[in-house]
């Protein structure tokens, strides 16, 4: 008979866990680290404002602090050092329900400090990356907890000391994403203090650009029923158009059996029309509205206690680019719209967050939910196209109003049928009949041609040179992206390089804006190609997985099941190795800043060679030129 024997097993955890798995490696972003620490900082009550202090990251410094109820010992051994607790699962107006978003710091920096005063003591503790590593096991670590009697205040809350930091702390990338952290309504429950030397974004207050928008709608849900809908069409104090109609949207969710248990959502929604006419009527330029707004506000995002969720907005999980490639007129852009989503905290818990902050877990009520809201968003895009003839037609500058308000559901993209309310037009009072015009036929027409035109043929006519009579002074207007240093031209080695930059500095760029990006692009790629290989064993450094092979960079890594991978080294992360090499020989931020910024340019320059109607204008061409000039002079020195 043969003997069975018998004998048990435990899990045993790496430290690389804490450091990685659910630390530096678990998001993608830096400015989820510090979210999650503000977000822990109001869930104990934090009285005051959450101060994040970046002033002395130039000595390897950063600070957290909040005012909250602290930590005694005792809750830092059973709540802090007890990974994924449920202390907070039972109440859903808690923020940091995963139990993990303090790990996420490791992203940051390698020596994490905490100090918590509670009960007249101040408590301390210090995770170190370098002590964690040397352990088999994560359960042979122990930290040590100092405890004092705190007899300088009667102050209470928590600091959290960041040293021993990552070279690439990005905090234009911070900045930006924490700039809309949360909900537009409310104040922000946090303050961010930047180093003297950083040259920060200035947002402009959200109802300076609001009263701009020309297209707004608010809307509110109760669970997947439409309670209300209100669209206008407004421009600063001048009203063209309104419809309250919530017939059409209820029929297309009941039409479809969706069904949400999500309570009461509320939806706002304000679009930018980009169109001549409306220009007069508008405080911003449209470089203000994407550098001092939209670089940050863009997009739908969602909310929920006060907070955003991550992976909306900026990112366009509706795909809304997707539905405009399909028809241009019909669809509004995600780029040049801003809109939020308010979910009730304590009834939309099946959308369920992911571990990494960035997004929902995909489930039958998030497919629901995205349905219902494009949905919503199909008679927003109608009311849209129902509203443009009167922007059309009417000398928008001197009138006071022109209004109409929609009764019926205007579910017809021809803004002229018989079953909808006509449009007036205030200097052509046969308008007003009701009855499809041939003028109303012709300017329809005329708008859906104008709307196929791509925008860059629109801002030629725009940027084209304007000649006056010859006793006026002329427009001066250069047709060009700029120029370089002779002497520094002539010190390229580099055919290819060379043949690049005297195409980008020569081609008539007002003409054929797409063609001259596209050169730009190729400039950054080739010249950092060859700077990288000719310089691989100084900048390595910089990206560890880096390696060359057959005279293309690539990345090498090993994913989960410890296999070889081997990807391409996007232009992004190219830049990014540049970024570390300039920071750390003390380049100025600003210019560091610049290249942040040409990150994204490159990648609305990627989206414009597939899309049309991706708008890449002569000013941001030459923009991006003149302030990322110590670059391309850079690269030209040195390949």
């Amino acid at each position: 008979m043969v003997e069975i024997s018998e004998t048990s097993a435990i899990f045993q955890f790496s430290p690389r866990i804490i450091l990685e798995s659910l630390g530096s490696k678990i998001i993608e972003s830096d400015s989820i680290a510090i979210a999650e620490q503000i977000k822990n900082a109001v869930d104990a009550g934090s009285k005051d404002k959450v101060i994040v202090d970046f002033s002395r990251i130039n000595e390897d410094l950063i600070t957290i602090t909040d005012s909250g109820q602290g930590m005694s010992v005792d809750e830092i051994k059973e709540n802090w050092f007890f990974v994924s607790t449920d202390n907070k699962l039972s109440n859903n107006r808690m923020l940091g329900e995963k139990g993990i978003g303090r790990f996420s710091l490791f992203r940051l920096a390698d020596k994490i400090e905490i100090e918590t005063i509670k009960a007249g003591y101040i408590n301390s503790f210090t995770l170190d990356k370098d002590e964690l590593r040397q352990k088999e096991y994560i359960s042979d670590f122990h930290a040590s907890i100092l405890s004092r009697e705190n007899v300088e205040s009667n102050n209470i809350g928590t600091t959290i000391y960041l040293r021993n930091l990552k070279s690439n702390i990005n905090l234009f990338e911070i900045q930006r994403e924490l700039q809309n952290l949360n909900e537009p309504e409310i104040d922000d429950m946090f303050t961010i203090i930047y180093p003297t030397n950083y040259d920060q974004t200035i947002y402009y207050p959200i109802e300076s650009f609001v009263k701009n928008a020309a297209f707004h709608a608010i809307i509110e849900l109760n669970d997947e029923e439409i309670q209300s809908y209100e669209f206008s069409c407004k421009i600063q104090d001048k009203s063209f158009y309104e419809n309250n109609s919530t017939t059409t949207i209820q029929r297309s969710i009941e039409n479809k059996n969706l069904k949400l248990n999500t309570g009461k959502t509320k939806i706002i929604i304000h679009n930018f029309y980009d169109y001549k006419k409306i220009k007069p009527l508008l405080t911003y330029s449209r470089s203000e509205l994407q550098e001092h707004f939209l670089s940050a506000y863009q997009g739908i995002n969602v909310y929920r206690n006060y907070f955003k969720i991550y992976g909306h907005g900026e990112v366009d999980w509706l795909k809304l680019a997707e539905r405009r490639v399909k028809k241009v007129s019909d669809h509004i852009d995600n780029k040049l719209t801003f809109g939020y989503i308010i979910l009730d905290p304590d009834r939309s818990i099946e959308l369920e967050e992911k571990t990494n902050r960035e997004g929902f877990l995909r489930n039958n009520e998030l497919i629901n939910f995205k349905e219902i809201i494009l949905l919503i968003l199909d008679q927003f895009d109608n009311d849209i196209n129902n509203v443009k003839y009167i922007i059309r037609t009417t000398n928008l500058l001197n009138t006071t109003s022109v209004k109409v308000d929609s009764k019926q559901d205007l579910n017809n993209n021809d803004c002229t049928d018989n079953n909808n309310k006509s449009y007036v037009n205030s200097s052509n009072p046969k308008n007003n009949t009701g009855d499809k015009t041939e003028e109303q036929t012709k300017e329809k027409v005329k708008e859906q041609s104008e709307e196929q035109t791509t925008d860059n043929d629109r801002q030629d006519e725009d940027e084209s040179p304007k000649t006056e009579s010859s006793d006026k002074k002329q427009y001066h207007f250069e047709p060009r992206i700029g120029t370089i240093d002779k002497n520094i031209f002539d010190s390229i080695r580099s055919e290819k390089v060379k043949e690049l930059v005297n195409e980008i500095t020569s081609i008539y760029a007002y003409k054929y804006k797409l063609a001259t990006a596209f050169l730009l692009r190729s400039f950054f790629e080739v010249a950092m190609n060859e700077y990288i290989i000719n310089n691989f064993d100084s900048v390595k450094k910089y990206n560890n997985n880096m390696v060359i092979l057959n005279d293309l960079i690539k990345q090498k890594f090993y994913n989960k099941s410890n296999q070889e991978v081997i990807k391409d080294l996007s232009i992004k992360q190219k830049i990014d190795l540049f970024i570390k090499k300039f920071r750390n020989n003390n380049v100025d931020p600003r210019s560091i800043n610049h290249l942040n910024k040409l990150v994204k340019f490159i990648d609305d320059i990627n989206l414009a060679i597939h899309w049309k109607n991706k708008v890449i204008s002569l000013d941001e061409l030459q923009t991006h030129w003149l302030n990322t000039k110590f670059f391309i002079e850079f690269l030209c020195k040195n390949v």
